[in-house]
Order: C-alpha cells, then sequence, then structure tokens
C-alpha cells in the first residue's frame, strides 16, 4: 500500500476502518504471534474481525510511512499505557479507536494526539451517563437540548471527551467531570475548557465525519493543525 508521508507537522491524517469490508485473512498474516493469539482469544467472531482489521490496518499504515514491512513495526506501551512505536528518534505518532464495525486510525508528526468513535448503542441510558459522566456545565448544556437531540449530541459529547483523555495519555487518571467541551455550536472544532494550565496544548477537539448511527472526534496537541480524512476502503483523501 502507498501513502503520502506525513512531512508537514500541521497535517493530522485519519484514516476510516470498515471491519466488514477489510480483507481479514490478508491482515492476519500481518500480525504479530501475540497478536494472532490474542485475536484467537476473543469468543465472538464478529470481535476478532474487529480486532484484526483495526491491529491490521495500523501495521500496514505505519508500515507505509516509515517504508518497511508491517510485520517489522514493534508497540510499546507509555506510563498511563498508551500505546507508541517502540523506535527511538521517530516522530510518528499514532492512535486508534474502534466501535462496532468502524475504525479510526489517527497519525501525525511529533504531536500527541488522540482519537474516538462510538457507536450509539440503543440500551445505553444516555441520560443516566450524563449524569455521572459529565462536568457540570456539560450536564446543563444537555438538559437544555430538545429531547430528541440529546442522544446524539451525548455520543458527540462522549466521543469529544475520549478524544481529549487519549491525547493526554492520561487514561482513566483525568476523571470525565474535570473538564468541559462546548459541542453546543453546530462548528466541527470544539473548545476545551479545564482548571489546569497544564491542559492548554490540547484545548481543541474536532468532530469527524462519520456512517450515520456513530460517532467520531480528534484531539491533537498544539494549534494550527488541519486533518485528512482518508479511507482504506475508497483510498480517498478529504481535507477538513
Amino acid at each position: 500500500m502507498k501513502v503520502d508521508m506525513l512531512h508537514a507537522p500541521d497535517v493530522v491524517d485519519v484514516w476510516r476502518v470498515s471491519v466488514l469490508e477489510s480483507p481479514i485473512a490478508e491482515l492476519t498474516r500481518l500480525l504479530s504471534a501475540e497478536e494472532r493469539e490474542r485475536a484467537e482469544r476473543f469468543a465472538f467472531l464478529r470481535d476478532r474481525d474487529q480486532f484484526i482489521a483495526v491491529r491490521g490496518w495500523l501495521r500496514r499504515l505505519l508500515g507505509a510511512y516509515l517504508h518497511r514491512s508491517p510485520s517489522d513495526i514493534r508497540f510499546a506501551l507509555g506510563p498511563q499505557g498508551k500505546p507508541h512505536l517502540d523506535e527511538p528518534g521517530c516522530d510518528l505518532q499514532f492512535n486508534v479507536s474502534h466501535s462496532g464495525d468502524v475504525g479510526m486510525l489517527a497519525f501525525s508528526r511529533d504531536r500527541e494526539l488522540g482519537v474516538d468513535v462510538e457507536r450509539d448503542e440503543r440500551s445505553v441510558d444516555v441520560a443516566d451517563l450524563a449524569r455521572s459522566c459529565f462536568s457540570d456545565v456539560e450536564q446543563r448544556a444537555f438538559e437544555s437540548l430538545p429531547t430528541h437531540r440529546r442522544r446524539e449530541r451525548f455520543f458527540q459529547l462522549w466521543s469529544a471527551k475520549e478524544a481529549y483523555i487519549k491525547a493526554r495519555g492520561g487514561g482513566l487518571s483525568i476523571p470525565l467531570q474535570d473538564f468541559s467541551i462546548d459541542v453546543s455550536s453546530e462548528s466541527d472544532e470544539w473548545i476545551v475548557t479545564t482548571s489546569t494550565p497544564a491542559d492548554v496544548p490540547f484545548q481543541l477537539v474536532r468532530r469527524l465525519p462519520a456512517p450515520a448511527g456513530y460517532a467520531a472526534a480528534v484531539a491533537v496537541g498544539g494549534d494550527s493543525w488541519k486533518v485528512q480524512l482518508r479511507d482504506t476502503v475508497e483510498s480517498t483523501v478529504n481535507a477538513l
């Protein structure tokens, strides 16, 4: 697979993956022995295919960016469990997310980033989760919405908050109620409000186009960055 190198530090590539349209057998061959063993431990075929599709495409795309065999890519984990390339001096950053039949893979040069995609699970009680996971500001904004708009807005906000946490690399150490994201406007760019100056490099989260029934967002360190949305099925590139 041939892709353009990420030379510009202000460009973020986000690749959309369709699990159902991914060549599972071909991608399986790119995985490490440990990854293949992990895939086989999934009880359900759909979960196995989801893991193989996302991890296989991650290896294929990293191999294309780095001009090396996907099978040679090595990963390591940061202090909070965030994966990164096990290659000193390499400035290529990545983050992945998957939900249902959709995966999102984000790549940048020397910028920390986080991406998230969420499927609207009809069994989820969004009002209850909003009360327990959103900040006071977010709860008030959520409750002010017409009832018919709350479900869609909930998953938009949830994906934005998850992307922000992943960009920060803090995992569960960053309480969801300790920061607020304003998704009340129709803009695709949302401001993050926090009480700590250290959070300033991640003050912006951007909504990503997603299939019906899904919501997605990306957060990137610093300012003046732009997104290229790419598709593994169609091989298309769209500037956002």
